[in-house]
């Protein structure tokens, strides 16, 4: 480009902040019209804004020759015109890209795996066969993780969902800084598990004071009451040794004949062994088991699961709430007054 045309050699029109794709393809069409108006017309917008955006463009050199009239175009604005096709072009085949790579993660999305996780002794499959029938190309993936970390995954988007139990601690401060939702679905009974051939065999119900002299190997709060009435409740060194098993490692200690445990049936049916006996005991604590999801998580496939364990059927929708059935007015009923029933009956 000449320097007599006020633009240096070098200067790209490309580069002006200015020369946006838009007003560039505005531009463009422009050249290609006899007139702004018919131009305009073509695009689809106002006169006056398509004369705007050129005056703004037009703010270096001069583009359009007034001379001539028309859409005519001066040296500047045949150079403009060359970059702005080769950066029109650039545009669309990134858009083009862009377009491409949301459909190509949107499918991918449609097809992943929804990662849920459980603790031991939660059957899920009720749900999970709702949702698979719903979403064949998005099946359920499901997780079975330790009561101790029953919320990680979710806290940390390795999952959407989970099933856990009642409460839910925070494992650190990153966990805390993580706010959950949970709706709680059921609660079920704990039971007492003990060695094959230990004297609680030959109850058919315990009581609280039955295990007096066991010593308790799931922690205290799983027997609430045991540690005042207990002879040897245990140190607090010994209780934490066995704070880190698993629920079917506990069963395995208590089948050496270590000592009793409390968990919930549902657990002990999981793991259950043939040299581990389970008791019902009055007043056993109960053991709750909720869904959980991160409260930031507004994904329409987590709405979707979760709506499923609530219940919702298939065409139901949190958005289309059902409209509140309209009240008929009862008919008035019409009172008489003591002194009008009076005179009634003496016309009679």
């Amino acid at each position: 480009m000449s320097e007599a045309a006020g633009i240096d050699a070098d200067d790209d029109p490309r580069d002006d902040p200015r020369a946006d794709p838009q007003t560039l393809r505005w531009f463009i069409a422009v050249t290609e019209s006899p007139s702004f108006s018919k131009a305009a017309a073509e695009l689809g917008i106002a006169r006056q804004k398509l004369s705007a955006a050129m005056l703004a463009l037009e703010s270096g050199p001069a583009l359009f020759d007034r001379e001539v009239g028309g859409t005519a175009l001066t040296e500047a604005g045949r150079a403009l015109l060359g970059a702005a096709r080769i950066r029109v072009a650039e545009a669309e085949a990134q858009a083009a890209a862009s377009a491409a790579e949301a459909v190509e993660h949107a499918q991918a999305l449609e097809t992943a795996p929804f990662p849920i996780t459980l603790v031991a002794g939660v059957t899920v499959s009720k749900w999970t066969t709702r949702w698979d029938e719903r979403n064949p190309a998005h099946p359920v993936a499901v997780m079975l993780v330790d009561d101790a970390a029953q919320a990680h995954a979710v806290r940390d988007g390795t999952a959407a969902c989970a099933f856990v139990r009642l409460p839910i601690v925070a494992g650190g401060t990153r966990d805390s800084e993580v706010r959950l939702h949970s709706i709680p679905l059921y609660s079920e009974d704990s039971v007492v598990i003990a060695a094959k051939g230990h004297l609680i065999e030959a109850a058919d119900v315990l009581e609280l004071t039955d295990l007096v002299d066991e010593r308790l190997l799931s922690p205290p709060q799983s027997l609430p009451g045991w540690s005042e009435i207990a002879k040897n409740p245990g140190t607090p060194e010994q209780r934490d040794q066995l704070l880190g098993l698993t629920p079917a490692q506990l069963i395995e200690v208590v089948a050496t004949g270590a000592g009793i445990a409390v968990l919930p049936a549902s657990i002990v049916r999981t793991f259950g062994r043939k040299d581990v006996i389970a008791r019902p005991l009055t007043g056993a604590p109960q053991s709750t088991v909720a869904i959980a999801w991160r409260a930031d998580d507004d994904s329409r496939e987590t709405e979707q699961f979760v709506g499923i364990v609530r219940g919702r059927t298939e065409r139901s929708s949190r958005a289309e709430p059902t409209p509140p059935t309209e009240r008929k007015k009862a008919p008035a009923v019409r009172q008489r007054s003591a002194s009008s029933h009076a005179a009634r009956r003496k016309r009679r």
